[in-house]
């Protein structure tokens, strides 16, 4: 089997505190944050979605923003009714979502759709039926099912998701207690990684808002700690998705371009202004001052 097609990428791209970090502090009229993405990355991870079901007119502008990059694509974050809630679904909002997977779908922009449970959710019977349940209600599309607690680290719980072609989301996290721990497990075609950062203080913290959980700058030897397992999920599968959530101040961009690096020997293009606000950056990026973006996958 070929090598996976890899996709790289941040989680998110609208976040205030990255004016002036990742995109110009004056932005000149007409300016995308989602088309400047697309410039760097070939994937991002939708997070809004996690919050409210947007409507079709949003995903269309989505679409119209990334029509620069023909090999780019959106990973899609379900509603957080959906999985940090025990309540019945309704039918309703599933066809809601269906809908905006439908349309990304159609322009050959669907990534995968990511079903995140947080920590508390814990492997049982009933919590592994709902899993199944929710992932049957979008088997159309390539889902990836992300857990926090280690006691989903199970042989039998991969079994299940392999059977019925869910991937298994890797992640890197603080690593405490029953905290899933780094791996390689591949349970369909498409890999998928996370990086949410190691800030372990603010981690479980009750007034650590989001952030704070997430500012946290992965180092060289952090992220050189993950190519045998990058390089492991490729050779087994089509498709891998890696994408960074430590978004505070853009240090996910950061991290994202030292990684594409690391895979390639290459130096991928940067904005300027991320350069002058990290500038240990320079050491595995170039500066972009054209708009010009390198093919890299």
């Amino acid at each position: 089997m070929r090598k996976s097609v890899v996709y790289i990428g941040p989680s998110g791209w609208s976040y205030p505190d990255w004016r002036g970090v990742v995109y110009p502090a004056k932005p000149p009229r007409g300016f995308s944050e989602l088309a400047f993405m697309a410039k760097y990355f070939n994937a991002v991870e939708v997070n809004s979605t996690f919050y409210r079901i947007p409507e079709a007119t949003s995903v269309q502008r989505w679409l119209d923003m990334a029509k620069g990059r023909s090999d780019f694509v959106f990973c899609v974050k379900l509603w957080r009714q959906f999985t940090h809630s025990e309540s019945p679904l309704d039918n309703a909002d599933v066809r809601s979502f269906r809908r905006i997977l439908e349309l990304l779908a159609a322009q050959d922009r669907l990534g995968a759709l990511l079903l995140q449970f947080p920590w508390r959710f814990k492997k049982s019977k009933q919590t592994l039926d709902r899993v199944i349940m929710l992932a049957d209600h979008f088997k159309e599309f390539s889902c990836a099912v992300e857990f926090r607690h280690a006691s989903w680290q199970d042989e039998s719980v991969f079994e299940q998701l392999a059977r019925r072609h869910i991937a298994f989301v890797n992640i890197d996290q603080p690593v405490i207690g029953a905290s899933v721990t780094p791996s390689h497990v591949t349970t369909s075609n498409i890999g998928y990684i996370r990086f949410h950062g190691r800030n372990s203080a603010a981690w479980f913290a009750e007034d650590a808002g989001r952030d704070a959980r997430y500012n946290y700058l992965y180092n060289d030897v952090e992220i050189l700690s993950w190519l045998s397992h990058i390089n492991a999920m490729t050779a087994e599968t089509e498709k891998t998705f890696i994408f960074f959530n430590n978004h505070f101040r853009g240090q996910a961009v950061v991290n994202a371009l030292q990684l594409m690096h690391k895979m390639t020997g290459e130096k991928p293009p940067a904005p300027a202004t991320l350069l002058r606000r990290f500038p240990g950056a320079a050491s595995f990026t170039k500066a972009d001052l054209n708009g010009q973006t390198l093919e890299l996958f």
